[in-house]
């Protein structure tokens, strides 16, 4: 490889939102527009679905038209409102205490040490990449997402405390929010704790709203564009689904395992969630592949509550043996070996010459090049983060040092 011009021109091409004209362009439906036309699109003339999803929309309107009345122009009206309530909507959700409340109904023991696990979870959750670079391009998100992951939450949280009339007007408000808040249905029906009468009875009158909303007010999409995207770039899809979570994928599988593995769970909302874990991942996983773009990884994070708190889960109770594998000769012999093959890997995306540039655009797309160039260092860092916890997880389920 060399480090030509291409390689700096393109990997370390890191468009965000702080830039203006690519925030127009983005949600003016990646066309350059007046502001006076995309705007007022976004606002009042998007297509299906983005047209149901009004509860996001509301408050960003409100400021929009304070901001413009008090002078801006309606470019930076509509910049700073959006951004304004997106970053209300991410704190709302990272300051949420849904995944304290899992993992201490996992693990009784560390009843007492929630403000701990608190900080320890707000930390994990601003980590990954559909939070820490939710302001980059092309994943960018929407105040739609993050309030949506705070309905979920909320409606989750009334579910563990049994509140089922809040959970009912939560999983209604999340309908004009975003669809993907109906995942929620699915550990509720889990319940054994609820007749399985009216757990019917409340899916049911959740989904009459959610289809009678989209009849009242039709609009037609084609959700197969999503799917030719990721067979069209499927290296690309790979390499974004793997960001969602990244080593928290495996973590919170294992965490999983040892979930279900427990010989006595009295707590139905765990319950719940062990028996919706696999049916969920695997829907949500089909759905997304086939009809959604994989590299808006904002969308798989749904599965937030899954594969977070049980990838914690699973590292506290392998902290004592990592901690032993860490002062060992073999931590340093994998640091060694993950610093070489995280930088072979890095050399696959250095272009060589011309023609080797274009055909990583041509693979890799918005991974690569346009407004989402730079993800490829991205996926360094948590490929390398990835590697070393795997490693530790292995080694300390075949080794079993001693404690």
């Amino acid at each position: 490889f060399n480090f030509s011009p291409h390689f700096f021109n393109t990997l370390f091409r890191n468009k965000s939102s702080s830039n203006q004209y690519a925030f127009s362009y983005e949600l003016g439906g990646n066309e350059w527009q007046s502001p006076e036309i995309w705007i007022d699109r976004w606002f009042f003339g998007q297509n299906a679905p983005f047209k149901y999803r009004l509860l996001g929309k509301i408050p960003i309107f409100a400021i929009y038209q304070l901001f413009h009345y008090i002078g801006l122009d309606r470019l930076n009206a509509m910049y700073f409102s959006y951004m304004l309530w997106l970053s209300v909507s991410i704190f709302l959700f990272v300051t949420g205490k849904l995944l304290t409340i899992i993992i201490v109904g996992n693990d009784i023991s560390l009843k007492g040490k929630e403000e701990n696990l608190f900080y320890l979870f707000t930390f994990v959750i601003a980590i990954l990449p559909p939070i820490l670079f939710a302001f980059k391009f092309p994943v960018h998100s929407s105040p739609n997402d993050f309030l949506g992951y705070t309905l979920i939450s909320l409606s989750l949280i009334a579910l563990a405390k049994e509140q089922h009339a809040s959970f009912i007007i939560l999983m209604v408000l999340g309908i004009f929010c975003r669809e993907t808040n109906l995942i929620v249905l699915a550990p509720f029906m889990f319940m054994s704790n609820i007749s399985f009468l009216k757990r019917v009875l409340v899916t049911s009158f959740i989904c009459i709203i959610f289809i009678s909303y989209r009849l009242i007010w039709p609009g037609e999409y084609n959700p197969l564009i999503g799917a030719a995207h990721n067979y069209t770039y499927p290296i690309e899809s790979l390499l974004f689904l793997f960001l969602v979570f990244a080593p928290f994928w495996f973590l919170g599988f294992f965490g999983y395992m040892t979930s279900k593995n427990k010989a006595n769970l009295e707590n139905n909302f765990i319950f719940a969630l062990n028996k919706s874990f696999i049916f969920v991942t695997i829907f949500v996983l089909f759905i997304v592949w086939s009809f959604a773009r994989v590299r808006e990884i904002r969308i798989e994070y749904i599965l937030f509550f899954y594969f977070i708190p049980y990838g914690i889960l699973y590292c506290l109770s392998q902290l004592a043996y990592w901690k032993t594998i860490i002062k060992s000769y073999a931590f340093v012999v994998l640091l060694l070996i993950t610093a070489i093959a995280s930088f072979l890997t890095l050399v696959q995306f250095m272009p060589e010459n011309e023609n080797h540039h274009l055909m990583l655009e041509a693979q890799l797309a918005h991974f690569y090049r346009n407004f989402g160039g730079g993800w490829v260092n991205i996926f360094i860092g948590y490929f390398a983060i990835t590697l070393i916890l795997m490693f530790l997880s292995i080694y300390s389920a075949i080794v079993k040092p001693k404690i």
